[in-house]
């Protein structure tokens, strides 16, 4: 039975920042994951039929963006920055077990830490990883050098990788 188009949107929905993170992974910029991943929920939605009801939403959707990330690799061959098809099919097979668990629990954790941020760090966080600013318009914006800014943000990315690793070593024991 056909996933109705309501479904659909509640699971693409659901699932995007993970389809979208798979795709920005295995593409070697930004712009080309931009274009795979709307060709990607074009496809998802044109073969919804094919989607079995109770099984990986993701997964499938993974597969339907590996093979659209193919198809783009091949009628790009001309660029001089293409993964080999041997590193996409490991990178894939690697993002998916991660994916499947230690990555929806580092997930967490990092939901977790930021959370527990001062506001003026996750102030800083989200607007360098929330927007496409430049590092030189977002220091331009809060007042800082460049080299400041990077040196802040490395400081807060350190923290914020302690503390999930912390978190992870917690929810082991």
């Amino acid at each position: 039975m056909a996933l109705s188009s309501e479904q659909f949107v509640s699971l693409i929905t659901a699932h995007q920042r993970d389809l979208y993170r798979y795709i920005h992974a295995m593409s070697p910029t930004s712009v080309d994951a931009d274009d795979l991943y709307q060709e990607a929920v074009m496809a998802l939605y044109a073969d919804r039929d094919r989607f079995e009801a109770g099984s990986n939403f993701l997964a499938w959707a993974c597969t339907v963006a590996r093979f659209k990330i193919m198809a783009h690799r091949t009628s790009a061959r001309r660029d001089r920055l293409q993964f080999s098809g041997e590193l996409v099919e490991r990178l894939s097979a690697r993002w998916i077990t991660l994916n499947s668990g230690e990555l929806a629990h580092r997930r967490a954790a990092l939901d977790h830490c930021l959370d527990r941020l001062p506001a003026r760090q996750r102030e800083l966080i989200d607007q360098r990883y929330g927007s496409d600013l430049a590092i030189s318009e977002l220091a331009r914006r809060t007042g800082r050098s460049v080299h400041t800014l990077y040196k802040t943000l490395n400081r807060v990315r350190q923290s914020l990788a302690e503390c999930i690793n912390r978190e992870l070593a917690r929810a082991r024991s």
